[in-house]
């Protein structure tokens, strides 16, 4: 934003110079103005609500702010908060609130070790026993849960981009080799995106199983026993999401763009019915 709002001003200037005097030729600073706002704000946002944390058994320090563990009333390690005053801000977080009232965000993305900072509270400071590694016997009584593979936006835009353009440029000679080429490079990076929305489900009384339409190669299975909590979500111009957080925090997520509201609804019970538990955001 702050290129978009130098370049803008880099136009003006160069209108005033070849004395055009167009019609809103004096809008563009206030344009580059509303830039430079926008970029202080999100800098200021991440470097308020990013600071540095450091933990150990008998303190709780955020920036330069330290408080001891016995002035906490309580901690929400899973959630999600506003992060800033753009649309779509919500984000998953760790909630930490204080006796006095004062509450203290730690948003996840922000921290690339937050797994470990969410397992150093759960198991140091809230002095719950951190669960042991144990080896379940599969059951093979599945529910496949896959929607319908043709009828979603993901396929559509999957197959139809380049099969449209294909057929173009087979009526067209004038494409040559780099265009072709170009044109394969960028059909396939369309497709490989769009196909990462087409993951579907098989769910059983030990396991919950990730698979994916185009990619079958992939296939990840989860312990039951290894989830701490599943989260239905309905992300920003995208398709809706499984996101599974693990017992040590760490995160997992996988569009499913061909499941129907009812997949997701026998997907819910299906994991409430084996003790998971759900935050159903799409429903």
């Amino acid at each position: 934003m702050i290129g978009t709002g130098t370049f803008t001003l880099y136009i003006f200037k160069d209108e005033l110079a070849q004395n055009n005097e167009k019609i809103g030729l004096y809008l563009i600073p206030i344009f580059s103005l509303v830039f430079y706002y926008f970029s202080f704000k999100i800098i200021t946002t991440y470097l308020k609500k990013g600071r540095k944390i450091i933990l150990d058994s008998n303190t709780f320090n955020y920036g330069k702010e330290s408080y001891n563990w016995s002035e906490i009333h309580s901690i929400i390690l899973t959630g999600k908060n506003n992060f800033s005053f753009l649309s779509n801000g919500v984000k998953e977080s760790t909630t930490i609130i204080l006796k006095n009232g004062q509450k203290y965000i730690i948003y996840d993305f922000l921290y690339s070790n937050i797994s470990e900072i969410k397992s150093f509270i759960q198991y140091n400071v809230l002095n719950n026993k951190k669960p042991k590694s144990e080896i379940v016997f599969e059951d093979t009584d599945y529910i496949e849960l896959k929607g319908n593979y043709f009828l979603n936006i993901s396929t559509i835009m999957c197959w139809g981009f380049p099969i449209f353009f294909s057929i173009l440029f087979l009526f067209d000679n004038r494409l040559n080799q780099i265009g072709l080429l170009i044109f394969s490079i960028f059909s396939l990076l369309w497709f490989v995106f769009y196909s990462s929305w087409l993951n579907y489900f098989k769910c059983s009384k030990t396991h919950l199983e990730i698979k994916n339409y185009h990619f079958i190669w992939l296939n990840k299975k989860i312990q039951l026993s290894d989830i701490y909590k599943v989260i239905f979500e309905s992300p920003y111009k995208k398709p809706y999401t499984l996101k599974i957080v693990l017992k040590d925090f760490k995160v997992a997520t996988f569009p499913a763009d061909s499941l129907k509201d009812k997949d997701w609804q026998i997907l819910k019970a299906n994991l409430q019915e084996n003790g998971i538990k759900v935050t159903d955001e799409i429903s």
